[in-house]
């Protein structure tokens, strides 16, 4: 069962909470978006920046991994393989 947050007054909160000069923490790709921390945590849709940015960052790290994972796979066949050499040069 789903559950939503129902909020029944709405929020006006001007504050900039974090300046733009302090944004930016120096780790990965730095994306500035004209939206606030309602919007990008909660997008008002696919097709919002902020949703489509935080797809094509988590679509990048479960490539990495399928790669990895394939060269590692990669790896082990191949020394599978010399290992099977190995051991039937050893018995000839």
């Amino acid at each position: 069962m789903k559950k939503c947050t129902l909020l029944k007054k709405p929020i006006e909160w001007r504050a900039l909470l974090v300046p733009e000069e302090s944004a930016n923490p120096g780790i990965g790709k730095f994306i500035l978006l004209p939206e606030n921390h309602f919007s990008i945590c909660k997008p008002k849709d696919r097709n919002s920046r902020s949703y489509r940015e935080l797809k094509e960052f988590i679509a990048e790290i479960l490539l990495k991994e399928k790669l990895e994972a394939t060269a590692t796979k990669t790896k082990k066949s191949a020394w599978r393989e010399f290992a099977t050499f190995l051991h039937h040069f050893r018995q000839s």
